[in-house]
């Protein structure tokens, strides 16, 4: 029954966060003591790996590797995992200030540069995920995006497929 209902719940979240409270952005999360960071990009991007590498180190807590719910709270932008896990079946309910965004992409270093707002704005919006019959929601999100990206530092991350990304 309950696999029944996971459709129908993330439609009534994604609603409630549409209302203007927030996003769900496909993307991996992780956390580190309070300070939390998305890492986002488009299938294939490496999402999933990311998290189960991220996964082994003892340091870091991966709230989810499919779906994170991001959401403002007493002026603070703040992450959660949610229950709808990717391939790699990780979903974790805790949350945590978020500090940075990356979108990602598999590459021969790990490389890290910082990008502007509007970039990141753009970026963000195409891997949010929403009713494309609720146009009322494209100014929310817009909103919100601004207000995100002018509180959080976003970059591009190029990552090697081993653990020296943890480190990195």
């Amino acid at each position: 029954f309950l696999h029944l209902m996971q459709p129908v719940l993330r439609y009534a979240f994604m609603n409630v966060l549409g209302e203007g409270f927030g996003l769900l952005i496909h993307g991996c999360a992780v956390k580190t003591d309070n300070d939390g960071f998305i890492f986002v990009g488009p299938s294939g991007s490496g999402k999933t790996t990311l998290a189960g590498i991220l996964r082994q180190d003892k340091a870091l807590t991966v709230l989810t590797d499919e779906n994170i719910a991001i959401a403002e709270e007493k002026g603070k932008i703040v992450i959660y995992g949610t229950p709808w896990p990717g391939g790699g079946r990780i979903a974790s309910p805790d949350k945590a200030r978020l500090k940075a965004v990356c979108f990602i992409c598999h590459g021969r270093d790990n490389r890290l540069n910082k990008i502007f707002p509007a970039q990141a704005r753009r970026c963000l919006m195409q891997e949010a995920v929403w009713d494309a019959a609720k146009p009322q929601w494209v100014g929310n999100k817009l909103e919100f995006l601004q207000r995100l990206t002018r509180k959080t530092d976003c970059y591009e991350l190029g990552f090697v497929n081993d653990p020296s990304i943890a480190v990195f």
